[in-house]
């Protein structure tokens, strides 16, 4: 092979040197730039996985969140009958009606939600009934009217000046929920 060199030209003598410099220039690259490249591409690969994964579980939470909040006008955020009475007393006045009484009655208890219940009496015109009943039909959270009872007023001469209404009303809150 030594033979071979000393009968080859310069210029296949530099061709042949350039050639083994580019082979070990090749190696040296992949082994120094490119390996280490290559490990961090695999590491960020597995990384890219987790993120994807992240980011789906993620989607699927918010999908859940915004299923729950369309539930969470139909409960109340606490079991204090405070906020119900004074949606009540804002509602009469907002009606027209007068507001004869309020009586919070006891709190019924179940595996999944509670009960917040008030009985109301109020005074006042069929047209104002109507006005209180709606107000308090599209609260959120959701109020619901249990039971209604109406009969006329009427003055010391038997004329009739109106209705009073006798109302029970429930609003409800998830079990273990939170209070204020």
């Amino acid at each position: 092979m030594i033979g071979s060199w000393a009968k080859m030209t310069t210029k296949n003598k530099l061709i042949v040197m350039s050639l083994g410099i580019f082979i070990v220039g090749f190696l040296a690259g992949w082994k120094f730039l490119i390996s280490p490249d290559m490990k961090t591409l695999r590491k960020l690969n597995v990384d890219i996985r987790g993120v994807t994964e992240k980011k789906q579980s993620l989607f699927e939470i918010s999908q859940l969140e915004g299923r729950i909040k369309g539930y969470q006008t139909f409960v109340s955020k606490s079991k204090e009958e405070d906020w119900l009475m004074e949606v009540v007393n804002r509602a009469a006045g907002e009606a027209s009606l007068v507001l004869l009484s309020a009586a919070p009655q006891p709190l019924k208890e179940d595996a999944d939600y509670h009960q917040i219940a008030l009985v109301t009496e109020v005074g006042g015109g069929y047209h104002a009934l109507g006005k209180f009943i709606e107000k308090i039909e599209n609260h959120e959270p959701m109020i619901r009217i249990d039971r209604l009872r109406v009969e006329p007023q009427k003055n010391e001469q038997g004329k009739a000046m109106g209705i009073r209404a006798t109302i029970s009303l429930s609003a409800y809150y998830p079990a273990g929920g939170p209070t204020p």
